[in-house]
């Protein structure tokens, strides 16, 4: 399983929220198969992160529910746990964090879950796939008791640098930076079986909310799919 969240994906991502590419034929689907979303929710404590099967399974569940109030032409779902080929299809899906939206133009879909939605008559398919995790209290307290004193001591000494050099002091302070306590992003993609492309794709990166709160998981999945046709 590849780490989740690493420190530099998130510092690379923090001054950009989303990146997207439709195309002008994403405008005329009508007919859309959803494969059933991954999700992927870690629980993060002071022995590390480990996968959270259970609310993995129950972020699935609100995802599909939320995705189905959308006013999205979903006609279908497509579940690919048990298939014999689901190794394949799970390298595939968990690919979608590593795409260059700038690339997506020039992307060929025709891979394990375009041969899948072929194989079951389906046009047009759409792939969801969601990082999460949930960290335990007392290390998320703990790391911010760790900053604030970190903190507090750089002030500290710039209020006697600045005693020393005449000055106040006064300005001298400092910005704590704690820990996330939770973090959620999502991902998805919309492609054609007919012309082997992709007509979506958006992602909403890494942000500090609860991955298990519907309400998190809508206000993400309205600027993930945004411009997919209602």
């Amino acid at each position: 399983m590849k780490r989740l969240f690493l420190i530099a994906a998130i510092l690379l991502s923090a001054s950009c929220s989303t990146y997207h590419y439709v195309s002008e034929d994403a405008a005329s689907v009508d007919d859309i198969t959803l494969i059933l979303p991954y999700s992927r929710v870690f629980y993060i404590d002071k022995d590390g992160e480990s996968y959270d099967e259970e609310q993995s399974a129950r972020q699935q569940k609100i995802l599909t529910g939320l995705l189905y109030g959308m006013g999205l032409p979903i006609k279908d779902t497509l579940n690919v746990v048990g298939l014999p080929n689901q190794k394949d299809l799970d390298e595939e899906i968990s690919f979608l964090p590593a795409i260059n939206p700038k690339e997506v133009g020039n992307l060929n879909s025709d891979g394990p879950v375009d041969k899948l939605l072929e194989k079951n008559g389906a046009r047009y398919g759409l792939i969801l796939f969601s990082e999460g995790f949930v960290k335990d209290k007392a290390l998320y307290k703990s790391e911010v008791a760790k900053t604030l004193i970190v903190g507090v001591v750089g002030g500290l000494v710039g209020a006697a640098i600045g005693g020393a050099l005449g000055g106040s002091g006064i300005g001298m302070s400092y910005v704590a930076t704690p820990g996330w306590a939770y973090g959620s992003s999502l991902y998805a993609m919309l492609i054609d079986t007919q012309t082997d492309k992709v007509l979506y794709y958006n992602r909403v990166n890494p942000e500090e909310r609860n991955p298990m709160k519907s309400e998190t998981l809508a206000s993400q999945l309205e600027k993930l799919l945004k411009k997919l046709p209602r």
